[in-house]
């Protein structure tokens, strides 16, 4: 009697949140656990008809489904962010702070960019069931799962996550004290690293479950707001989560790992024939940067030739902090007398010159 009562109470629970637009207190509850004080919530809205490109402006004007982005100091500005847009908009928050706001060269918000992001707080594992209309039983089973792989934590004498519903699987979440990007630019990758070992531990159950893992770790992170639904979907994320309580154990483990050493041979560059926005604008604002991009200003007895020119500007680049290799490939691909442009070096020229400043910084 007492057992069908509660299953009674938790499906009238769901019903009642599937008729909810939205439920403030997931909202605000899920924006105090990340811990963003005295900092800023990177907040995006993204419209489902929206279409990328600028052939696509004309279409994206006249029908308003253009992204919003936009900054918040507290939970107030977040819940006033989602009753703003969620009736046609997905609305989403950053998993990390942001030290300052970020605008484009005409004074409007504008999202965070690799290199600008600080310090690293927070992390998810993401798992999505592979089908939809997933039965309530194989929820049921997920949930037994996320309390067994509970073990696998304090095996390790870290915290168990946090728990997110997201309408089609689950977010288990890990909080941590800071770690500072510039201490630690390979944190990305040790978060990835650390959420592998674990897929890989449990790959026979996650397969059983027919769940996938997300295994992207990049630091500018996204996510649905918890308390939220998709646009004209009805399915109401919800935040699980009590108290933050971050690990200082997680740090040190993150921060322990042994790393593979990289190799630069096995990278293959996206390429892209656009300067990035970033770079675009500190090369307005930097003389020095300004003088490598054209080809000017290296001391007497060094080496004078485009390629020289290369070299250089890609140590000031990653000094600046660029951490994109993806992007310091573009911007010395795109320089007017690089050796790209000048004599046709390929992709093999632009890998040899990143690893060569690599190993010398």
């Amino acid at each position: 009697m007492f057992t069908t009562k509660l299953i009674s109470i938790s499906i009238l629970s769901f019903v009642m949140a599937m008729a909810e637009s939205y439920r403030l207190d997931d909202v605000v509850n899920s924006h105090r656990w990340l811990g963003h004080d005295n900092a800023y919530t990177e907040l995006l809205a993204v419209h489902p008809e929206y279409k990328p490109g600028k052939e696509n402006y004309q279409w994206n004007y006249e029908h308003r489904t253009f992204p919003k982005v936009a900054y918040a100091r507290n939970e107030k500005g977040v819940a006033e962010f989602v009753r703003k847009h969620h009736k046609h908009f997905m609305v989403c928050y950053g998993l990390n702070p942001r030290e300052r706001i970020l605008t484009n060269e005409r004074g409007y918000a504008r999202s965070s960019l690799e290199n600008e992001m600080a310090v690293s707080k927070n992390l998810l594992f993401d798992f999505d069931f592979k089908h939809k209309d997933v039965p309530k039983e194989q929820f049921a089973d997920f949930e037994v799962f996320l309390e067994k792989a509970s073990e696998y934590f304090r095996d390790h004498g870290l915290n168990p996550p946090e728990k997110a519903f997201t309408g089609n699987g689950y977010h288990a979440l890990f909080a941590y004290p800071e770690i500072n990007v510039e201490e630690c630019p390979d944190i990305s990758q040790r978060l990835k690293r650390f959420s592998e070992k674990f897929s890989g531990e449990y790959a026979r159950d996650l397969r059983s479950l027919e769940v996938k893992m997300d295994h992207v770790y990049d630091l500018r992170r996204m996510v649905k707001i918890y308390g939220t639904a998709k646009p004209d979907i009805g399915i109401v994320s919800r935040f699980y989560g009590g108290e933050r309580k971050e690990d200082e154990a997680l740090r040190k483990f993150l921060l322990g790992m042994k790393m593979p050493e990289p190799s630069m041979n096995s990278y293959v560059f996206s390429i892209g024939n656009e300067l990035p926005p970033l770079f675009r604008k500190m090369l307005q604002q930097d003389a020095r940067l300004r003088r490598l991009w054209d080809g000017e200003g290296k001391q007497d007895g060094y080496d004078q030739s485009a390629s020289g020119y290369d070299f250089s500007l890609v140590k000031k680049l990653l000094q600046l902090g660029f951490r994109n290799l993806d992007e310091i490939a573009s911007i010395v691909s795109n320089r007017p007398n690089s050796s790209v442009q000048k004599s046709g070096k390929s992709e093999e020229y632009v890998r040899r010159t990143i690893a060569n400043v690599l190993m010398k910084l």
